[in-house]
């Protein structure tokens, strides 16, 4: 149960408190975010901050190196998950609105997201455990969580956008 622990560190980490490494290396992901005009575009964006950071950093290629700018890569998405997130409640939140008067019933949009979410959360925080719990004590253990945490949370990012795309 050692895993939980170090895993709970990164996932706890609040993303407005932003590695220099976020602010060094964001540029590359945010133009490719602002270029996707569709989710599915997105899969050119992920990783592109710890790429760079790993190519740019001195340490970028050792493991705690490596690591560093994984963590970097999780705070950078865990960023723009807050955001889509928020717009994502904001246009379910409209349009359970527009349905409460005449069908009460389907109005549960944002209540449904909300609970979809925090299960999400859970999934992700147990899924991303197993893989840094597949290492044991090597070194690769380090590398493996702030990873997979990075890509559960890139994956919900689109997610919420496709969502955002299906009321349009």
């Amino acid at each position: 149960m050692k895993a939980l622990p170090f895993i709970l560190v990164l996932v706890s980490t609040p993303a407005d408190a932003q590695s220099p490494l976020v602010e060094t290396y964001r540029a590359p992901p945010d133009a490719c975010v602002a270029r996707a005009e569709r989710s599915a575009e997105l899969d050119a964006c992920r990783s592109l901050l710890s790429d760079a950071c790993m190519a740019g950093e001195p340490q970028g290629q050792t493991t705690t190196g490596m690591a560093m700018c994984l963590q970097a890569e999780l705070l950078f998405w865990d960023e723009r998950l807050n955001a889509e997130y928020r717009a994502t409640v904001a246009n379910l939140r409209r349009i359970d609105e527009s349905d409460r008067a005449y069908n009460p019933e389907y109005a549960v949009r944002e209540e449904r997201l909300r609970d979809a979410q925090r299960a999400w959360i859970v999934f992700r925080d147990a899924d991303c455990a197993v893989d840094h719990a597949l290492h044991g004590g090597g070194s690769m253990r380090s590398i493996m969580a702030p990873s997979c945490l990075a890509r559960r949370t890139f994956d919900r990012v689109k997610d919420l956008i496709h969502l955002r795309e299906l009321m349009h």
